[in-house]
């Protein structure tokens, strides 16, 4: 299973500095779990000088140990649901950018209509890229990580950033009560180079900060936070679980399979590996950890690339032009609506709507409110006359392109109830009658269903509905009373309403369904020479005429072959010859 890390960008980001990390390169020599001496010495030297990826550089505290937390694995470039607000992990609450900003690769941009990290660049994957070529059909998937590698991705490039990430559920940028509050929870707040950004919204107490994790394995390993999670809904404060002294459970309860608590933590691949993790996308790992401070981290794969940049955010821009604009026709006006587009950082104030009849543009329609509705009328409009809309949307920063137009629609005049429908008739059946009608004009809308009532001797009987799309134009209607005269009429029902009802059938009377003759009565034979003549009394014929007799003899216990009797009608007498003399027959 995959589980949702953070809160993934959910507001609009305005560019505060270069995207630059100033250690992000390959200066820094890698660390080999197996025990490189020189490596080891180079790492150890890069710390001692302050390879310091937060500002508070020379301060050291303790910090509260958090144990038996659930920690589930997130990864950069992962989309776990493309479609929901924070379910895209090519951005980060921190980084509009953090796929690009990781790896260096991009492939496209989100587009506008994304609900997860609009005009964020797609493309990056710390794991497993399928190749896709489009927003829609790329995938990352988590990859698993061993020591021989110091747990660092092996099927895309050395990375730019550190890939021991991830998150805590305290989002001090862009959740409103986390940021509110975030010098008076964060322990480090007036620490040098953290103190007097309180209200820099450009600025973040978290981001990078070095957790110390020990996992299932029993081994401590260290990561930096680089984005909020997880959490759901107003869960992204939890600072009794985050700064708290209690070892309090996580506020958030979800994406766990621990029945006590929630997850509390994600972790990326390579923390997934270092950490031994029993599953690669699982949620039942246990695990403890507490902040540490940059002089207190050691040496280890997890400072081989340090991020050490700040937030990326953008600018504010104009709104991306509106999608799906679609209209409904009506009488001398059309309904028109729209999907909101991105608003580019900034409020959306209005909305115009620009009726096109062929190549002449009509006046637009301003929709404005806070926020302005994705739909209006427009009226005035000329009925038999063809239009398209488009539509534009402004916020403060200035007015989108037009967007595609809407097909086209033609108003007419308002719709009616049906006409009633013509030509019924009726065909009776064993209890019942099929009746049949000619459709009417629908008045302008759809008809929905029709109504069947049977009549018997000026006696209205309990309709029957046609329902469908469209309704067929036949019903059997049931529960008649064999040997009863009825009459069928039919209306027709639309949007509007109904119709009036069609002029009667002509009667027809139901009847039983016919079946087989009962058997003849009266069998009477006379003897002749080799031969019978045998005669009967015809019996009901069930309702369908007799068409033949078979006269059958018997001597015996045997059977001989039968004589057919045909006719129309035919007759109840036949002479039977061939019989033996001296032999009895039946």
């Amino acid at each position: 299973m995959k589980f949702r890390a953070g809160l993934r960008n959910p507001r609009p980001f305005m560019r505060r500095g270069p995207n630059v990390d100033p250690i992000s390169d390959d200066s820094r020599k890698g660390w080999n779990t197996s025990g490189n001496v020189l490596t080891m010495l180079v790492a150890l030297i890069l710390v001692l000088a302050g390879f310091a990826a937060n500002p508070a550089q020379a301060v050291t505290r303790t910090y509260p140990i958090h144990t038996n937390i659930v920690s589930t694995t997130f990864w950069v470039g992962e989309v776990f649901n493309a479609n929901a607000s924070d379910g895209s992990q090519i951005c980060s609450t921190y980084d509009a950018q953090w796929a690009l900003s990781h790896t260096g690769v991009i492939k496209g941009v989100a587009p506008s209509s994304a609900a997860g990290c609009p005009g964020s660049p797609w493309g990056g994957c710390d794991g497993v890229d399928n190749r896709g070529t489009t927003y829609a059909t790329f995938t990352c998937s988590t990859e698993v990580r061993s020591a021989t590698t110091d747990y660092f991705p092996t099927r895309q490039t050395k990375p730019l950033q550190n890939p021991f990430y991830l998150t805590l559920p305290y989002d001090d940028l862009n959740d409103p009560i986390g940021f509110a509050n975030r010098c008076t929870n964060i322990p480090w707040a007036n620490d040098p180079g953290y103190a007097g950004h309180c209200t820099d919204q450009g600025f973040s107490y978290m981001k990078n900060r070095w957790v110390a994790i020990t996992g299932p394995n029993g081994r401590t390993c260290y990561g930096q936070i680089e984005d909020a999670g997880p959490s759901s809904g107003t869960l992204y404060h939890d600072a009794a679980y985050v700064f708290g002294s209690t070892d309090a459970r996580p506020a958030n309860t979800r994406y766990s399979g621990d029945p006590t608590q929630g997850a509390g933590m994600d972790v990326s691949p390579a923390l997934n590996g270092c950490l031994g993790y029993a599953e690669l996308d699982g949620d039942t790992d246990h695990v403890a950890w507490h902040f540490v401070d940059d002089p207190d981290v050691p040496a280890g794969p997890w400072t081989d690339v340090v991020t050490a940049s700040q937030v990326i955010i953008t600018a504010p821009t104009a709104p991306a032009a509106p999608t799906g604009v679609r209209a409904t026709a009506g009488n001398a006006s059309a309904t028109v609506s729209w999907t909101a587009p991105a608003n580019g950082g900034s409020p959306i104030t209005s909305y115009a709507v620009i009726p096109h009849a062929g190549a002449t543009t009509l006046a637009p329609v301003t929709v404005s409110g806070n926020p302005p509705a994705t739909s209006t009328t427009v009226t005035g409009l000329t009925n038999g006359t063809a239009y398209t809309f488009t539509v534009t949307v402004t916020n403060a920063i200035g007015t989108s392109p037009a967007s595609a137009a809407s097909a086209p629609v033609t108003p007419t005049a308002a719709a009616t109830a049906p006409a009633a429908p013509a030509g019924v008739s009726a065909t009776a059946g064993n209890a019942s009658a099929t009746v049949s009608w000619t459709a009417p004009g629908n008045g302008g809308s759809a008809i929905t269903s029709y109504t069947v009532t049977p009549s018997s001797g000026g006696t209205a009987l309990a309709p029957v509905t046609v329902s469908g799309n469209p309704p067929a134009t036949t019903a059997t209607v049931t529960g008649l009373t064999n040997g009863t005269a009825y009459t069928f009429t039919v209306t027709a029902t639309n949007a509007i309403g109904t119709s009036p009802a069609s002029a009667a059938s002509a009667p027809v009377t139901p009847v039983a369904a016919a079946t087989a003759p009962a058997a003849p009565t009266g069998v009477r034979a006379t003897a002749g020479d080799a031969s019978a003549t045998v005669s009967w009394t015809a019996p009901n014929n069930g309702g369908s005429p007799i068409i033949s007799y078979a006269v059958t003899p018997h001597a015996g216990t045997t059977t001989l072959t039968p004589v057919t009797v045909t006719g129309n009608p035919p007759a109840t007498t036949a002479s039977v010859t061939g019989l033996t003399n001296g032999t009895a027959y039946t």
